[in-house]
């Protein structure tokens, strides 16, 4: 991912704004926001408002405009191509922040749901934080950084193209050179964790791991991962076996053995995570895992993590801090456990009043 500063936040989401499309009536109103059009523009593109209105409906642009109380707030300009199922956006305006994101927002939502398209594509200013952090929430992703590819004002700025997949293309095998290969491969990786499964969308809110992550980042992390089921008795791994992928349970409870006697040390109940010790440490498990009863479990191979937590170290480090807070929770768990089980076994052999006692 390409973010010029990395701490900097999106734009807001809030206001009560409703959506509509440009006619004529709304233009002259629309003139009189600057910000966008004149100033602080962030989103470039072929087209303008200033070109003026018939210009616009002759090129077959569209405009979805925001109102709040009847006032016109701000409007997003963009093209479409129904053959391709393509939209391009060239322009945005707004008067304050949170306008942004809600027609940005809502433009996603309508080429999603309504609109059948499998393709949006903006160019944002390299010099626009803001801008590219709302786009990366919103499930767009940098595709290419374009040097001095627009003019503005006095000078020309670089661009960050940001393009959002609605439909993922098999395209097949390509006859790309080598290094354009592993660019390619990095690119479409980042397009397929932005589909992500309908189960894992819902564990997002009920599993620990994603604590603390915003939905930008949640929906990454969700993105690599994998749903598998298990039926009663199978195994998730063996001590010994390489350790090469985390395991959440979503549903159903994991019983942890260890030794030769197969003895219980442990259980992993929904939304717990399994496997962390090995997988953080590099080391073949020393463990072995086997499902209590049916269970559903979300798979993150560890090629996965570790190149989410290169690319998004701000991901990798909630990452650490949530595995640590659940590793913690099991240990005092399996210490209360074999606590409960030492006193057990201290009450069965220590003798009671009705125990006769044998004296020599």
């Amino acid at each position: 991912d390409f973010i010029v500063d990395e701490d900097s936040a999106s734009y807001p989401s809030g206001g009560d704004y409703r959506l509509e499309q440009l006619h004529a009536e709304g233009y002259p109103a629309l003139l009189r926001i600057e910000r966008g059009r004149v100033r602080n523009r962030e989103i470039f593109g072929p087209m303008r408002l200033d070109y003026g209105f018939f210009k616009l409906q002759a090129r077959q642009t569209n405009y979805f405009l925001a109102r709040f109380d009847g006032q016109i707030v701000g409007a997003v300009g963009y093209t479409m191509d129904p053959v391709e199922h393509t939209v391009r956006v060239f322009e945005l305006i707004a008067l304050a922040d949170d306008v942004v994101r809600f027609l940005l927002a809502e433009l996603e939502r309508k080429c999603r749901e309504e609109m059948g398209i499998e393709y949006i594509e903006i160019d944002v200013s390299a010099y626009a934080p803001r801008m590219q952090r709302t786009l990366l929430e919103l499930n767009f992703l940098p595709v290419a950084y374009v040097p001095a590819m627009v003019f503005y004002q006095v000078e020309r700025l670089d661009i960050v193209k940001m393009v959002r997949l609605n439909k993922l293309q098999d395209l097949g095998p390509l006859g790309l050179t080598e290094p354009v290969q592993a660019v390619a491969d990095v690119v479409m990786r980042g397009f397929s964790t932005c589909v992500i499964a309908p189960r894992m969308a819902r564990a997002i809110k009920e599993v620990p791991l994603f604590h603390g992550m915003n939905t930008e980042q949640a929906t990454r992390l969700a993105g690599v991962c994998t749903v598998k089921n298990m039926r009663t008795g199978e195994r998730l791994f063996t001590g010994h076996d390489p350790a090469d992928r985390l395991y959440v349970v979503l549903q159903g409870q994991v019983a942890i053995s260890g030794g030769s006697s197969s003895e219980i040390i442990g259980s992993v109940h929904t939304g717990e995570t399994c496997g962390e010790v090995s997988l953080l440490s590099a080391k073949p498990h020393s463990a072995t895992a086997i499902a209590v009863n049916d269970i559903e479990v979300a798979e993150l191979p560890r090629r996965d993590l570790e190149d989410l937590i290169r690319r998004r170290p701000d991901i990798g480090v909630i990452i650490y801090r949530n595995l640590a807070v659940g590793l913690g929770d099991k240990l005092l768990r399996s210490g209360d456990w074999k606590r409960d089980q030492g006193q057990s076994e201290a009450a069965c052999l220590s003798p009671t009043s009705e125990s006769p006692i044998h004296r020599t």
